[in-house]
């Protein structure tokens, strides 16, 4: 684009005089007449110009000509500046003349900026705006904002949102974006699709340029879809792709050190053998090697800094296999089998053994239950539970491995026992407040607690701890969200505990009150009330 403005007048800030003036003004400068200050650049160009008018068309020139410092100076050095550009500056300056092409205006648009040439870094950017395409419009819009060139940034933007389509499929630059930058275009009410699988299938391109460094990203960028406007069977065969980054139940967690390993479990479409790992310090998510085995139903147990997936339902088999993780190698491999298959059992860690209680084989509710020796390699059948318990919590404490909860083949139990390895023997314990199976257990400041689960009727989010000292089950506070079929897990000594503590703890008493007294008043839970000495501390 060759560009000619010669006329007599002075519009949006280029001045503009007659032409001339113009030809005589480049004529004194060719014969270097009444020049009073010489140009050198780098590459050895060397241009005599008049200060007065670079002054007039450039602050920067206007500053540097005026200031103690240079306005005595004759011979200015300019670094970074190519002699073919300065050349097309001073073109523009003393003729109104300019060519800009594709392949000087990057170069023409920075070199204006940066010497405050303002008509020709608006002429760069008038150019960019005709040169926009599927291409290149990521690129302009980046480079735009580079340089602080709002409007053309903003067209550009426009540009990428109403040809989302063309631009998600055939743009290479959009492989390159930043996270956050993709984020921001998917989420844009701007957005110009007809069909919400164009920002699924973008989003998947985007993570498979490079899928190790943004598969953590997926969950954030897939906020963006509305899952209302996919069809349903769409949904479902694009979930199945991106297996590792759905929901899933059913499934377990185990903690080393800060890392959270959450394994295997049930997606509502397929068992899954994936396993991801989640730094609570880095609040990064990676993947990690899969099991061997798809399972579901399954029990976890942590030993040393050896992961346990013991027995599941991969959807056809109840195993009793076993297998463990080795997060310094990432990978799994078999151990001894169990004696009998278990899905939805539970498994603990005591004394540098794995026990494993209850559970169902496809026809009977089990009250068996067995100990593992890795020394040994091998499972021994301990003394059976005095209930038949299947969905059922189990954890150690003080010694003793607890059964709590779970399905007997009628209905869910409040009850509890637990188990003496010293005498081979299972004892009561007080019964929970509401009987529950599938629920999350873990024991914190000395007490168990029991989180979710399904009771008898649905899902709940109450949660209960019980004290061994007083031999007493109390009400805790209760989760956000009704949750079954979930997982929990302790991290201790995190070093940024707090970013992941209630935010208001001064209010956190009385919203729980406030709560449930709106619930009575409207008759949906009756609850007993606690004692004002009570009080639950949720720190890390």
């Amino acid at each position: 684009m060759e560009l000619n403005q010669h006329s007599c007048c002075s519009q949006h800030g280029r001045w503009c005089i007659c032409t001339e003036a113009l030809l005589a003004l480049n004529d004194l400068r060719q014969k270097t007449l009444l020049c009073d200050a010489v140009l050198r650049l780098e590459d050895g160009g060397v241009f005599p110009v008049h200060r007065v008018i670079l002054s007039a068309c450039s602050t920067y020139f206007r500053y540097l000509f005026t200031t103690f410092d240079t306005k005595e100076q004759n011979e200015i050095l300019l670094q970074g500046i190519s002699s073919y550009i300065m050349t097309q500056i001073l073109d523009y300056v003393y003729l109104r003349k300019i060519h800009i092409h594709c392949d000087n205006v990057c170069q023409l648009l920075v070199t204006a900026d940066y010497l405050c040439v303002l008509s020709v870094l608006e002429l760069c950017c008038e150019f960019l705006k005709h040169k926009l395409g599927f291409e290149n419009c990521i690129g302009i819009m980046l480079f735009a904002r580079c340089y602080f060139c709002t409007d053309l940034e903003n067209h550009a933007r426009r540009f990428i949102l109403r040809h989302f389509v063309q631009v998600s499929q055939q743009s290479e630059e959009l492989l390159e974006l930043p996270a956050e930058e993709l984020q921001a275009i998917i989420g844009s009410e701007d957005l110009n699709v007809k069909n919400e699988k164009v920002v699924w299938e973008c989003i998947l391109r985007w993570i498979n340029h490079d899928p190790d460094n943004r598969k953590s990203h997926f969950v954030d960028l897939f906020m963006n879809v509305r899952i209302g406007l996919l069809e349903t069977r769409f949904f479902h065969e694009k979930m199945e792709e991106v297996d590792p980054f759905g929901p899933r139940g059913y499934h377990g967690t185990a903690v080393i050190g800060f890392n959270i390993y959450v394994l295997g479990g049930f997606n509502d479409v397929e068992y899954l053998n994936s396993c991801r790992c989640f730094n609570a310090v880095t609040k990064t998510w990676s993947e990690v090697a899969p099991m061997n085995s798809c399972r579901s139903y399954f029990c976890v147990a942590v030993l040393g800094e050896v992961v346990y997936a013991i027995g599941g339902h991969n959807g056809f088999h109840r195993f009793k296999t076993a297998e463990r993780y080795d997060y310094n190698t990432n990978q799994w491999s078999l151990i001894a089998p169990m004696s009998t298959e278990r899905s939805d059992a539970s498994a603990t860690e005591l004394n540098g053994k794995i026990y494993v209680v209850g559970g169902f084989n496809g026809w009977n509710y089990m009250n068996s239950a067995e100990v593992y020796g890795p020394e040994t390699n091998q499972w021994t059948l301990i003394s059976p539970m005095l209930s038949q318990r299947t969905g059922v919590a189990c954890t150690a404490l003080h010694g003793c491995v607890y059964a709590i909860g779970g399905f007997n083949g009628i209905s869910r139990v409040c009850s509890g026992e637990k188990y003496n390895p010293a005498t081979n023997t299972w004892t009561q314990i007080p019964e929970m407040y509401e009987p529950r199976s599938n629920f999350a257990i873990e024991v914190m400041d000395d007490m168990i607690f029991a989180i979710g689960g399904f009771g008898n009727v649905d899902a709940t989010y109450c949660v209960e701890c019980y004290d061994e000292i007083t031999n007493t089950w109390y009400e805790a506070t209760h989760m956000n969200i009704y949750r079954s079929a979930l997982s929990a897990c302790i991290v201790k000594d995190l070093p940024n505990a707090r970013d992941y503590v209630y935010k208001h703890r001064e209010r956190l008493l009385e919203d729980l009150r406030q709560n449930k007294l709106a619930m009575e008043i409207h008759g949906d839970l009756e609850y007993e009330a606690l004692g004002d000495n009570i009080n639950f501390d949720f720190d890390f």
